[in-house]
């Protein structure tokens, strides 16, 4: 798995994070109090930027009444973000291409929701 991979999962994690955590109406500090952590490391979760070891994950679980696996990104979500590339014109920077997959992700689950 290379490193652009590995960061569209862990932005796609993050995304969950905070989609669950806004549903129970939880703050960024309720939610860090209740798995011990910072706020700024639940910020840096919700935005990729912290890969969260498996204990952490499962704090996050269950604080936020989950399973693990509503968290981790499925196949298909991941998957989602990767057809993307065929449709951006070359020369199109790795960062450029993630974000047009984050905003289409987004905008596709507010159409889902």
């Amino acid at each position: 798995m290379t490193d652009r991979q590995k960061d569209v999962l862990y932005d796609i994690l993050g995304r969950n994070v905070k989609r669950i955590r806004s549903k129970m109406k939880l703050t960024q500090e309720q939610l860090a109090t209740l798995i011990s952590l910072t706020r700024t490391s639940v910020v840096n979760i919700e935005q990729g930027k912290q890969h969260p070891p498996v204990h952490i994950l499962l704090d996050l679980a269950k604080a936020l009444e989950v399973g693990i696996h509503d968290l981790i990104p499925s196949e298909k979500e991941y998957k989602g973000d990767s057809r993307l590339e065929e449709f951006i014109p070359e020369g199109v920077s790795s960062e450029g291409i993630e974000k047009v997959a984050l905003f289409y992700n987004d905008f596709k689950n507010e159409k889902g929701s």
